[in-house]
């Protein structure tokens, strides 16, 4: 990585991760005179236009959401319009929580483990925060039958 941020060939660098990275990044590469763009635990945001197709919107949310073992800057915390993304809530079953959960070593599960316990914990405790922040949830995955088993699983339902 250092390479990269005092090469006086490249002129700009752009990052998303974790915040001690990007502080690092961020202070190595402008002390060598490049633009930066380093976000620090930064999480992307998804548009929802009026002439969009709906459950490919819900569909592309929950597989951003879901996807690695939920360790992505992808798992848009602020969708517009919301109403947009509730209706599509309804249309379409991945948005539905009928993904399958379970081992990635067993072809038909669609979504693997978190990444640790803790990690699964502080997931699901999200959920709580929600709630106590005013949110309804029509989904919980803490009620997923594969958040019970073995291993660091967290359902969508």
């Amino acid at each position: 990585m250092d390479r990269l941020l005092e090469h006086p060939d490249i002129k700009a660098i752009s990052f998303v991760g974790s915040t001690p990275v990007a502080r690092y990044i961020y202070e190595t590469a402008t002390r060598n005179g490049k633009r930066v763009q380093a976000l620090g635990g930064a999480k992307n945001h998804m548009l929802v236009l009026p002439d969009a197709d709906v459950a490919m919107a819900a569909d592309a949310a929950v597989s951003a959401g879901y996807g690695a073992a939920g360790e992505r800057c992808m798992p848009f915390p602020w969708c517009w319009p919301w109403q947009c993304c509730r209706s599509a809530d309804r249309g379409n079953s991945r948005a539905r929580g009928r993904i399958k959960v379970g081992p990635g070593s067993e072809p038909a599960n669609e979504m693997g483990p978190l990444i640790s316990r803790e990690h699964r914990d502080r997931v699901a405790g999200h959920l709580d925060t929600a709630v106590t922040e005013g949110a309804t949830l029509s989904i919980d995955g803490r009620l997923d039958p594969a958040t019970h088993a073995n291993g660091f699983f967290l359902g969508p339902r």
